[in-house]
């Protein structure tokens, strides 16, 4: 019986003095340290960004389409922790959209052509075609 209660003692204990802790609180920054610190824009301004689509699966969020405005299609299976090129050998300097086929997704759609064009952008921008691909056995059609 005292075995019981020095061990109840022992796990309680802890619980005791987190409950009685004062709370924790971050070091307010000195204002002389932030003061000429101003907020400032430092992304795009004006080419609508560059990473223009992100598609994922209905069933299985971790399976992620990524399509930048330069013609590059970007593909990630574990919820875009690492990416890989998909779309790098086939001669298309914009891509204007992405898609699985949420049936199956083994087949993406590609469209290539992209809806904001900018003076960075190459010939290819007036394109729709679309491309689709098993992405298993990585060709296109």
């Amino acid at each position: 019986m005292n075995a019981r209660r020095l061990l109840l003692a022992c796990l309680c204990l802890p619980l005791v003095g987190f409950a009685l802790a004062p709370p924790l609180a971050a070091q307010p920054a000195p204002p002389d340290l932030v003061r000429d610190l101003h907020w400032r824009n430092i992304g795009p301004a004006n080419m609508s960004g560059r990473i223009s689509d992100i598609e994922a699966l209905d069933s299985d969020f971790t399976k992620v389409l990524v399509r930048d405005g330069l013609g590059g299609v970007y593909k990630s299976v574990n919820a875009g922790t690492t990416w890989e090129p998909i779309f790098d050998k086939y001669g298309s300097a914009s891509i204007g959209d992405v898609a699985f086929f949420q049936r199956n997704p083994d087949i993406i759609w590609v469209g290539t052509g992209e809806e904001c064009v900018r003076n960075s952008v190459a010939w290819a921008t007036a394109s729709t075609s679309p491309s689709t691909a098993a992405s298993r056995s990585s060709t296109w059609a």
